[in-house]
């Protein structure tokens, strides 16, 4: 994926409003990780965007697969729903 990621989506900070209470998934997410490759881009941040265990705001790196082989996630999964945003064609939205 691309960084810095386009404006109008939210950064995370990784952190929570504890001291040493950190996300263990930061440094493959490209919410958190875009912030070191911003220049002046002033897109908002959270200070953890996945504040529990389900992480329905992460967004991987090395992005969404377009195919699942794990046939217990259905479709209705906030990661599937990402991936076929971000990987759809422009003309089929």
């Amino acid at each position: 994926m691309p960084l810095p990621l386009d404006s109008t989506i939210n950064r995370c900070l990784a952190h929570g409003d504890k001291e040493g209470e950190w996300c263990e998934r930061r440094y493959q997410c490209a919410c958190h990780e875009t912030i070191k490759h911003d220049h002046g881009n002033e897109a908002p941040a959270a200070y953890r965007k996945c504040s529990s265990s389900l992480f329905v705001a992460f967004l991987p790196i090395e992005g969404f697969p377009i195919e699942d082989d794990n046939p217990a996630c259905d479709d209705a999964s906030t990661g599937h729903i990402m991936a076929r945003i971000i990987n759809a064609n422009p003309a089929e939205i």
